[in-house]
C-alpha cells in the first residue's frame, strides 16, 4: 500500500510540475507570438504619430509583409499621404498663380492713379483715360 501511495504522490508532483512548466512555456510562447504579430502595428502606429506630430507629408509607413491587413493599411495610408501632399501642392500653386494674376492689374491701376495724381490737374484728359483703364482693369480682376 505504501508503494501505491508513493506512486500517486510522485504522479501528482510530476503533474503539478508539468502543469507549471506548461503554463510558463505557454505564456512565453504566447508572449513572443503576440509581440511578433503586433510589431508591424506598432511600427505603423509610430510612423503615423511621427507624421502627424511633425506635419511632414513626405513620411511613408513601412509596408510589412504580414499580416495582410497591416500591409493593406500601410499601403492605404501611404496613398492617402501622397494624395494629401499633392493636394496641398496644388493649393500652393493656385495661391501663387492667383497672387501673380492679381499683382499685374493692381500694378497697372497703381500706375494710373499715380499718373492722375501727378498730371491730373494740368491735363484733365489723363483723368478720363486713366479712369476708363482703371474701370476696365477692376472688371477684369473681379470677373
Amino acid at each position: 500500500m505504501a508503494t501505491i501511495h508513493e506512486f500517486w504522490e510522485t504522479t501528482v508532483r510530476v503533474l503539478i510540475l508539468s502543469a507549471i512548466a506548461g503554463i510558463l512555456i505557454g505564456s512565453l510562447a504566447i508572449y513572443r507570438f503576440s509581440r511578433r504579430l503586433s510589431k508591424p502595428l506598432a511600427e505603423v502606429t509610430n510612423t503615423i504619430k511621427l507624421a502627424t506630430s511633425t506635419e511632414d507629408l513626405e513620411v511613408t509607413v513601412p509596408i510589412p509583409e504580414r499580416p495582410q491587413e497591416m500591409k493593406d493599411l500601410a499601403i492605404a495610408f501611404n496613398h492617402l499621404m501622397n494624395r494629401l501632399s499633392q493636394q496641398i501642392q496644388r493649393e500652393k500653386n493656385f495661391v501663387s498663380d492667383a497672387s501673380h494674376e492679381l499683382r499685374t492689374p493692381l500694378a497697372a491701376i497703381r500706375g494710373h492713379v499715380k499718373l492722375i495724381m501727378r498730371h491730373g490737374n494740368e491735363h484733365p484728359e489723363v483723368i478720363e483715360e486713366s479712369a476708363q483703364f482703371i474701370n476696365q482693369e477692376s472688371h477684369a480682376c473681379s470677373g
